[in-house]
């Protein structure tokens, strides 16, 4: 029997946890629906969104993709019927600028591509 390698994952752990720690900084600081930015016991609230906002950005979807999800968490999900899409403008494009590859592969590229 031939042993079975397991693929590797497209970011390492620290990346992911990098990446995660940014995610949820932007919904809480940022996006922020119900107020929990002063809280510290509650800097979690909004983990459960993480998930969905990292796949976006993996695809790179557009900025008023990423406002519909925020959109639909806050006002369908939470039902916070006061909720606007241009409230989620702010927390969409701060989302899209989190970088997604590692500093050291960024590093990486950018040297390799100076020498062409």
């Amino acid at each position: 029997m031939l042993p079975v390698e397991t693929p590797k994952p497209a970011i390492d752990k620290a990346d992911s946890r990098r990446i995660l720690a940014a995610i949820r900084r932007v919904l809480v600081k940022v996006w922020d629906p119900i107020g929990v930015q002063g809280h510290v016991n509650l800097q979690d609230e909004y983990d459960g969104y993480i998930g969905q906002v990292y796949k976006l950005l993996v695809r790179k979807a557009s900025q008023a993709d990423i406002v519909d999800y925020l959109y639909w968490a806050a006002h369908d999900n939470m039902g916070l019927d006061s909720a606007r899409r241009s409230d989620m403008t702010g927390a969409a494009e701060a989302l899209t600028v989190i970088p997604l590859e590692s500093s050291t592969r960024n590093v990486a590229h950018q040297s390799q591509s100076e020498l062409l």
